[in-house]
């Protein structure tokens, strides 16, 4: 296994940033994903020992962290719309990407901040979609798994979410928003 670090230290330095842009595309507050991406690591830890790699760390990692989030979301206390804010701090998790996608290279062509303002925009599953599939590089096979789907229905899915995402900016573009 190539993707197992060392040490669960390793772990977290490996995968915070990822997560923490993963958790904060579905809930949308930078002050709730630091709470959240702290909470999927804790639970990692408490459940180190039940990690059987018949996943990627990632793709285990990723399925904690969408628990943590949609458990965060159904509570009580959220059920009120959360306004978008912060798409810089968004844009500076990323890191660069050593063989891009088509969808990446249309990413890096615009501006960051209206691009992951337009993503945020979109429903839950779009944002996590997209988020997981570009910006992570999940692979079908892992994003299904994270999402508890079938690989062909993600695959329908992501490519409904990038249409959506595409007419969204598309239409920003026509109307001099962008």
């Amino acid at each position: 296994m190539t993707d197992v670090p060392v040490t669960f230290a390793d772990m977290m330095r490996q995968h915070w940033k990822g997560v923490w842009s993963f958790v904060y595309t579905i809930v949308r507050r930078s002050e709730v994903a630091d709470d959240l991406t702290q909470e999927t690591f804790i639970r990692a830890y408490q459940h180190w020992g039940e990690y059987r790699g018949e996943s990627s760390l990632k793709t285990w990692l990723f399925t904690i962290a969408k628990h943590a989030a949609t458990d965060h979301l159904r509570s009580a206390a959220v059920r009120r719309l959360i306004p978008f804010s912060n798409a810089n701090r968004v844009a500076r998790a990323s890191e660069k990407r050593h063989k891009p996608s088509a969808e990446s290279e249309f990413f890096d062509g615009l501006h960051v901040n209206e691009i992951w303002s337009a993503i945020l925009s979109l429903g839950q599953v779009d944002r996590e979609i997209i988020t997981l599939r570009v910006r992570e590089e999940l692979s079908f096979r892992e994003l299904a798994k994270v999402l508890n789907i079938s690989e062909g229905n993600a695959r329908v899915q992501y490519h409904r979410a990038i249409q959506k995402l595409k007419d969204k900016l598309q239409a920003e573009v026509l109307s001099g928003e962008l």
